[in-house]
């Protein structure tokens, strides 16, 4: 098996537009998040992933993280921690170039959320 971590973080100062503010459900950040729901100038997400091979094609994975947002850079509060936990389920094409689709079922703080892709999430 394999143990992936990602540490993320974005920070904007000063009088930021609301399309440029840091939000959640884009991209790798955090699963399980609807995205723009969670947005602000400050952010950062922490992630972990064990990834299990079944067979040379088939694979399982299992991803916990945490992530937070604040309007200030000392404005963190330990109660507005942002959860995430899931699992999936991966399946490698058998190509000369190694494809591997993913399938991950995701829960959020409110949410619970598919992702279909490929490549890992990190």
């Amino acid at each position: 098996g394999v143990l992936a971590t990602r540490l993320f973080g974005r920070f904007a100062y000063g009088d930021v537009p609301f399309y440029d503010l840091s939000l959640y459900g884009r991209e790798a950040d955090l699963r399980g998040y609807t995205t723009g729901r969670w947005r602000d100038k400050m952010m950062f997400a922490v992630q972990a992933e064990y990834r299990h091979r079944l067979s040379r094609v088939w694979g399982l994975a299992a991803f916990a993280g945490v992530g937070a947002l604040a309007p200030e850079i000392d404005g963190w509060k330990a109660d507005e921690l942002l959860p995430s936990v899931g699992v999936g389920v991966r399946y490698q094409l058998p190509l000369a170039t190694p494809v591997r689709l993913r399938l991950d079922l995701a829960a959020g703080r409110e949410t619970v959320a598919v992702y279909l892709g490929i490549g890992e999430a990190f």
